[in-house]
């Protein structure tokens, strides 16, 4: 039982370090307020209670992009312009492994700039059309349609 309440001490004790450090840097670069008011905060908490305040926020984000997906069901139009549009990329890129590698590891040669338009580097509009928001990006809307794309592209380097 001592190890436990020691652990969970010396856990504590890391974690407000941490985030007593984050609040220095905060204040540092004149973050907005709220920024550092969250930080303090959250250093403040226990690592228990921190790790429950996580939890309970994954969960609630959890629900928030459900709703959003039930609200804004998939475009099947949209699904297959990704899907031609990959097909595309894939023909033109299928030699150039650093490329498939790139798009595997972050995305940013394909899938990004359907969110993101032409502010992603290296965007080339013949692949996409910005028609995807940033709302579709953070619910994860169109994750299905972009991993069955990842999954050819993994196929395709094995």
């Amino acid at each position: 039982m001592n190890n436990i309440i020691e652990n969970e001490f010396s856990l504590t004790r890391e974690h407000r370090k941490y985030r007593q450090e984050r609040v220095k840097v905060l204040k540092e670069l004149n973050a907005p307020l709220v920024l550092i008011e969250h930080e303090e905060k959250l250093a403040k908490m226990t690592h228990s209670q921190y790790v429950n305040y996580c939890k309970k926020e994954d969960e609630k984000e959890e629900k928030e992009k459900a709703e959003y997906r039930k609200n804004n069901p998939i475009d099947e139009e949209i699904a297959k312009l990704i899907l031609q549009r990959f097909d595309l990329w894939l023909e033109i890129h299928k030699n150039n492994v650093d490329m498939l590698k790139l798009e595997l590891v972050t995305g940013s040669c394909f899938q990004d700039p359907w969110f993101f338009g032409d502010s992603v580097p290296g965007a080339d509009d013949r692949f996409y059309k910005p028609v995807l928001n940033d709302d579709d990006y953070w619910s994860e809307n169109y994750s299905p349609i972009f991993h069955s794309c990842k999954h050819q592209i993994e196929d395709r380097l094995t």
